[in-house]
């Protein structure tokens, strides 16, 4: 089936950010994350992985990976040789095969070195912000979205409904924070939003409550816990933010329908 492209092409992507980031083992949160917005990484240097909820691709020297909106990701890296990549954010687009196809993300490895080059210089110039310098960026945002899309046989497309931007805001916090003991007057005073606009946002966007998904993560990271660490029952309750064991045993059995230590059990 063809492609449906709405007529767009890299003349629609807006460039949010150009930033690079490079592995430091005190500052580095590996959490999994989404945008509302489309994500190019390009490895500069060291080895790593890029995680999604149920794959992760092996980043080397100049990988490239876009990943399209609202899709859960994070990085990991090497100790030995620490990840150091150049990420943009690219608003209006995602990408796709065709319309039966647009996939999570798209990963390719720039061989002939033709994005780096132009990814330095839009570092260069965010930095000295001279007159002009956000048009250049986004002319050469363009450009590499352009040489993407050749290297790679896809297409642009439209994105998907926008889920509101106040709540990814709110969303992306809480991917961040969930392990921390967090009620909403922290989250509003965080974000300067007033609470209760918080839960009509978060509901609006994510037909949940934030404390409700704030739960679902906790779960979450607890499963894991259970399944590849030795910690006992009361540490994971402790590392995945719950007051106290007795609630977290409690809830566990609640939503698993199993206590944790059976989980465990069954998982090992």
């Amino acid at each position: 089936m063809a492609l449906v492209s709405n007529n767009l092409s890299a003349d629609n992507v807006s460039l949010l950010y150009v930033r690079q980031s490079e592995y430091q083992a005190a500052d580095w949160h590996s959490t999994m994350h989404s945008h509302y917005f489309t994500e190019l990484l390009y490895v500069i240097g060291g080895d790593g992985r890029m995680q999604f909820e149920a794959h992760s691709e092996v980043l080397k020297p100049h990988s490239v990976i876009v990943v399209n909106p609202y899709v859960r990701h994070t990085e990991t890296s090497s100790t030995d040789r620490p990840l150091h990549y150049i990420v943009l954010g690219l608003d209006n687009i995602r990408l796709a095969k065709d319309e039966l196809m647009v996939e999570n993300f798209y990963h390719f490895t720039d061989t002939a070195g033709e994005i780096l080059p132009l990814l330095k210089l839009m570092l260069q110039e965010a930095s000295r912000q001279l007159q002009g310098s956000d048009r250049i960026n986004q002319q050469l945002a363009s450009v590499i979205v352009r040489l993407f899309i050749r290297a790679n046989k896809i297409h642009l497309i439209s994105p998907v409904d926008r889920v509101p931007r106040d709540g990814q805001l709110v969303k992306n916090y809480l991917d961040n924070h969930f392990k921390e003991h967090l009620n909403l007057d922290q989250v509003a005073s965080a974000l300067h939003f007033d609470k209760f606009y918080i839960i009509h946002v978060f509901k609006h966007a994510f037909n949940d409550t934030p404390m409700s998904y704030v739960i679902h993560l906790r779960l979450a990271a607890s499963q894991e816990l259970l399944e590849n660490t030795d910690y006992a029952i009361g540490q994971v309750a402790m590392i995945t933010g719950f007051d106290s064991q007795s609630y977290f045993n409690q809830l566990f059995r609640a939503k698993v329908h199993l206590s944790p230590s059976q989980y465990r059990r069954l998982h090992r």
